[in-house]
């Protein structure tokens, strides 16, 4: 299958590996005090924030809607969204515009 269209930047592969600027991940290596998430919930992982965490609930409903304009339901599998280019773009988009700030 060709996917050259499947760019990897630094915010989509830390969503979709969950190793990055995670509260949980960094926890783990002693580098912040406590794994909660600036949201209160007490695991602050990069699964948290694509499907729960409601700090990012408004570029998650830009990512629901390009999911089910593709004809999937909401919640999907993480292969659903870099399965075609229009959801990778989807996908990085929500990666950048919730990991970025």
């Amino acid at each position: 299958m060709d996917r050259g269209w499947c760019r990897m930047d630094h915010y989509t592969s830390q969503l979709l590996s969950g190793h990055g600027d995670f509260k949980a991940k960094l926890h783990g290596f002693n580098l912040v005090g406590d794994a909660a998430c600036a949201c209160g919930f007490p695991s602050g992982t990069a699964e948290h924030l694509l499907m729960d965490c409601p700090l990012a609930g408004q570029e998650r409903n830009k990512l629901k809607l390009a999911v089910r304009a593709a004809g999937a339901d909401w919640p999907c599998e993480l292969e659903f969204m870099t399965s075609s280019e229009v959801m990778f773009r989807a996908v990085s988009e929500f990666a950048k515009n919730t990991l970025a700030r």
